[in-house]
């Protein structure tokens, strides 16, 4: 399922089947709900997923044109400790979610 953190509150908003469609799933919310790409500042964050973050990557740029300003980081232990190995999440401030 693909969950959504909002106001400290984790909703699984989809459920979708397969690693490649999840991604392409976070892409294509994350390309709905920011607002200005030129000066977006958007994270990857993954635990032990590199190649899953730079798929990831990939997709955001395509799906968003102009956005420049991805960083990829790993997940901290804390969190890790909480989401476990495999973990993908894209984060940023885009516009009000209904959900």
């Amino acid at each position: 399922y693909v969950p959504i953190i909002k106001d400290g509150k984790l909703n699984a908003i989809e459920k979708v089947q397969g690693r490649k469609r999840a991604l392409r799933t976070l892409a294509d919310k994350a390309a709905e709900n920011i607002d200005d790409p030129a000066n977006a500042d958007v994270t990857i964050i993954h635990a032990d997923a590199p190649e899953d973050a730079a798929r990831l990557e990939k997709l955001l740029k395509e799906r968003i044109p102009g956005l420049e300003n991805i960083a990829v980081e790993y997940v901290g232990p804390v969190i890790g400790a909480h989401c476990g190995p495999g973990t993908v999440a894209v984060c940023f401030f885009g516009k009000e979610r209904p959900y």
